[in-house]
């Protein structure tokens, strides 16, 4: 039987129940570096060393920047509120592949696709997790450093549907943080990163190192939001981010 569960917890959770949108959720008072919306280059990985297919790829149109062409196009690739934040629900032409082809539970409704090219908004939210003593993307200072994210892939519209994966440990158990390091630090301040799968979860299928992640129907029922757990899968994904 299918789970539905209203969404009313800090962090990720939050952010779709009360439908905020990516720069409410990104921005804060946090100091320094966080008070401004930093423009970033995202560049989204489709397959690994071995030239394995990830699970969540780019659209093979190359690097994602931050554009305006019209109301009805635009990109967001950026650090917001020292998140990494990444927006292609307005875009005319730019998405991200997603495939879910590589079950980590037994599902409890079947994948709305198995591979599309779909828009959809990308954040980490990195103070979810406690042990990264408040540190977030645009606060980490040397190359190196690794922190462990809360990541959603959200708004994704699907045959008239919306769905999200979450990967947050402390809001959906059996799912996996994602793993961020610097890559390069000018005068202790992070201008390059990686985002991925965490090192040491590997899926079973495939031999990659795969995040796990909840596929989320979401809803208004009675004028709230809700989520359907649909099940548990391995996403293997790299991301390079730089200013």
């Amino acid at each position: 039987m299918q789970k539905e569960i209203k969404i009313l917890v800090s962090g990720l959770t939050a952010a779709i129940a009360l439908g905020l949108s990516l720069s409410a959720q990104a921005k804060g008072s946090q100091p320094g570096p966080c008070n401004t919306n930093v423009n970033v280059t995202s560049i989204v990985a489709d397959t690994d060393s071995g030239n394995l297919p990830f699970q969540f790829q780019s659209d093979t149109k190359g690097p994602y920047v931050t554009y305006t062409n019209s109301k009805t196009d635009s990109v967001i690739s950026q650090l917001q509120g020292c998140a990494w934040v990444f927006d292609t629900t307005n875009s005319a032409s730019r998405g991200v592949t997603l495939t879910f082809l590589y079950p980590a539970s037994t599902p409890s409704a079947p994948p709305p696709f198995t591979t599309a090219t779909v828009r959809s908004d990308i954040i980490t939210t990195c103070f979810d997790n406690s042990l990264n003593n408040g540190i977030n993307v645009g606060t980490m200072s040397f190359a190196g450093q690794t922190i462990d994210c809360a990541f959603r892939i959200g708004a994704i519209s699907y045959s008239g549907n919306t769905y999200a994966v979450e990967f947050d440990p402390n809001s959906i158990a059996g799912t996996t943080w994602a793993h961020v390091t610097c890559t390069g630090a000018v005068s202790s301040l992070c201008n390059s990163w990686t985002v991925g799968a965490p090192p040491l979860t590997t899926d079973p299928s495939t031999g990659q190192p795969s995040a796990i992640g909840e596929l989320l129907q979401v809803s208004t029922v009675k004028g709230k939001t809700v989520t359907t757990q649909l099940g548990l899968y391995y996403v293997a994904f790299s991301v390079t981010i730089h200013k």
